[in-house]
């Protein structure tokens, strides 16, 4: 179902389900998915890269609040990390373009997302046709925009390249060696602590039951 809106005496606006699209738009349609994809697998990399260095064993390690959904804060991370670590040195030249690149992926993605899609233009190469809403306050504002097919495919490359740079820190990063190099000389006794530390966070917390009052 798809019904419009008018806002302000004059914006339409299109709601409900997008279930399929006109023919001209398939490719612009295909495209936007393997973002989509490609966006999925970044950020995955990514998470990979941050949590396998947030090890208490680690000199990395001891975050003290992981960023979970932030992207921002996990960009922040991964800056104080990759790019200025002592450790991570064989990286800081590489990692510095690449957090470039996901920055300014993160800000199209965040547009693209967040953005409804209205249609596509009549032109003989359509665009997907969108528009934004924001509130400030009880006051709507309204911006309008296209994403071309060449936008969206400037989009993907970036992304592609961004997972094979990542892709490839990885390889080195995720391998006993190099992790084993990130370590933090311990005595036996702080490496029991630890050992202990990590069994009891396994452990289930107790729950107190409250009796239900009889009348």
């Amino acid at each position: 179902m798809t019904i419009s809106i008018i806002l302000g005496g004059e914006k339409h606006i299109e709601l409900g389900a997008i279930e399929s699209g006109p023919e001209q738009g398939l490719p612009l349609i295909t495209a936007l998915g393997l973002a989509y994809l490609n966006w999925g697998r970044l950020e995955q990399t990514l998470e990979f890269l941050l949590r396998y260095t947030d090890d208490p064993r680690l000199v990395t390690g001891g975050v003290p609040r992981f960023p979970d959904t932030s992207f921002r804060l996990k960009l922040k991370l991964f800056k104080n990390l990759y790019t200025k670590h002592t450790h991570f040195k064989e990286f800081h030249e590489s990692a510095r373009l690449i957090a470039v690149g996901l920055k300014k992926a993160n800000d199209s993605r965040v547009r693209l997302v967040h953005s409804n899609f209205q249609g596509f233009t009549d032109d003989p190469h359509p665009a997907i046709k969108a528009v934004i809403a924001k509130w400030k306050g009880p006051d709507l504002q309204t911006f309008d925009g296209t994403w071309t097919f060449q936008a969206i495919r400037d989009f993907n490359t970036l992304l592609c390249h961004l997972n094979n740079d990542l892709a490839a820190i990885t390889a080195r990063v995720m391998t006993p060696d190099f992790l084993q190099s990130l370590e933090i000389p311990l005595s036996r006794t702080d490496r029991a602590i630890l050992a202990l530390r990590r069994r009891l966070s396994r452990l289930p917390r107790l729950r107190i039951e409250r009796p239900f009052p009889l009348a």
